[in-house]
């Protein structure tokens, strides 16, 4: 959503990150998707990050250090993505991925219906260009 809002084109990755980016766009809501068989543990946990924890993101180069202020989505390794705007390298969604999490970020101010639309537009999406079913939609 950034990279439209700042003018720069939308990226093409693949069927399934490229359906649910088109929901984020057209509902105006931060949606994550993470490969299920990457994820290390369950539940995921939403915290802050640890002072001096390492997150390595999509595209970047070397891990960073977080400083403990960022808000995360962790499993049982650590971060799997800094909310709402940064999924980790280690759970992105690739050609091989079979399963996918579908997570639309919610912010006080945000009705739950919307949140719960935009993951029901992003499985639609997904379901119609990658095939597959899409599970239930839980808020948490």
């Amino acid at each position: 959503m950034r990279r439209v809002l700042a003018g720069k084109p939308f990226p093409a990755i693949n069927n399934l990150v490229d359906a649910y980016n088109v929901a984020s766009m057209r509902s105006g809501i931060p949606l994550a998707t993470f490969d299920m068989d990457a994820v290390a543990s369950w539940p995921l946990e939403l915290r802050y990050a640890k002072a001096e924890e390492l997150f390595l993101g999509i595209g970047m180069r070397k891990p960073m250090e977080l400083s403990g202020r960022e808000l995360v989505l962790a499993d049982a390794e650590g971060p799997i993505a800094i909310y709402p705007h940064r999924d980790s390298d280690r759970t992105k969604i690739t050609e091989r991925t079979k399963r996918a999490l579908v997570v639309a970020c919610g912010a006080p101010g945000v009705a739950v219906r919307r949140l719960v639309e935009a993951a029901q537009l992003a499985a639609d999406y997904i379901t119609r260009f990658c095939g597959g079913r899409a599970g239930e939609v839980q808020v948490v």
